[in-house]
């Protein structure tokens, strides 16, 4: 659960500073033959953190589960 925690902060960690790079080169970006190139790039790295999001919550629910037994028992 705490792998799973840290993982998921990472990739939010690389979403904000992707977001932020993206944010900046906009004018950039916009000039070349870049936007496309850059957009993947973007769309990758919030699918990642998505799907870090999504695990880290299953755990937590099956841990939550886990106790909630322990507990009955």
């Amino acid at each position: 659960m705490v792998i799973a925690a840290r993982k998921q902060r990472r990739r939010e960690g690389r979403l904000a500073s992707s977001i932020e790079e993206v944010l900046l080169s906009i004018p950039m970006i916009q000039s070349y033959p870049a936007e496309e190139k850059e957009d993947e790039r973007f769309r990758k790295v919030c699918k990642r953190s998505a799907r870090a999001g999504r695990r880290a919550a299953r755990l937590a629910a099956g841990m939550q589960r886990m106790g909630e037994l322990s507990m009955a028992l």
